[in-house]
């Protein structure tokens, strides 16, 4: 999926999850926090 960015502390971390952001431009997929291994 890509790269979640923590927004406080700026740590990357791979992830396969994503948020549906929808909008009047169309849809985005966000990057959301990864799952717990």
């Amino acid at each position: 999926m890509g790269l979640w960015v923590n927004p406080d502390t700026g740590e990357t971390r791979q992830t396969t999850c994503g948020t549906i952001h929808y909008s009047a431009k169309g849809a985005h997929i966000v990057p959301a926090y990864p799952e717990e291994e």
